[in-house]
């Protein structure tokens, strides 16, 4: 049983990195509380965190099995194994796990096109946004390719006003995709588990 069990806070971010803080940032803008855990006992960025977030709780070193079972939604970054047993754990409990593209898209407010594909999506993703912007419509660029998919939702670091129109965003998982997506894909015969690059259009 660890300190971050006994939190009122409802939602734990897993993952202290890029995409991690890009959750917090996005989970601070709707006014929801949460908490961090990181595996790692130093992860590189923890004085970041500290600073932007001193009253929230931070839990570091391997997860504990019992860890999540008290949230209702875990945020989990790219790189932690849904088989890592505090997950599963949580899973059988009924705890929401989403990642950043569930929430991107969970929030997207208009239409989102996925680009899928093994090569090409980087460059697929940048020409669709400067023909988006060629066309007279504001567009922010990010995901794997740069900015976090979720800082183009809260306008953190997509330098536009009013906020992004379009919102081209490449991912790690097409299977987030939701009903408000469309997909096309670079491979000629699209096999498998691929990457994706989610198109917002607002």
């Amino acid at each position: 049983m660890t300190d971050l069990i006994a939190t009122n806070r409802k939602t734990a971010i897993l993952g202290m990195g890029a995409t991690g803080l890009s959750a917090a940032r996005f989970l601070s803008s709707q006014g929801k509380s949460f908490v961090f855990a990181d595996s790692r006992r130093e992860p590189p960025r923890l004085d970041e965190v500290r600073q932007q977030y001193p009253g929230v709780p931070v839990v570091l070193g391997p997860f504990a099995e019992d860890l999540l079972l008290d949230f209702t939604n875990v945020v989990v970054s790219p790189g932690i194994s849904l088989d890592e047993p505090a997950l599963v754990a949580a899973r059988e409990k009924g705890v929401t796990l989403h990642g950043d593209v569930e929430l991107f898209l969970e929030h997207a407010d208009a239409p989102v096109i996925v680009i899928t594909g093994s090569n090409g999506k980087s460059t697929v993703t940048q020409l669709v946004g400067e023909m988006a912007e060629a066309s007279g419509l504001t567009v922010g660029v990010g995901g794997n390719l740069g900015t976090p998919m979720l800082d183009l939702l809260v306008a953190v670091s997509v330098p536009v006003s009013p906020p992004a129109k379009r919102s081209v965003t490449e991912a790690q998982s097409e299977k987030s995709c939701s009903t408000t997506c469309v997909v096309a894909s670079t491979d000629s015969e699209d096999n498998g588990p691929i990457s994706s690059i989610i198109t917002y259009i607002m």
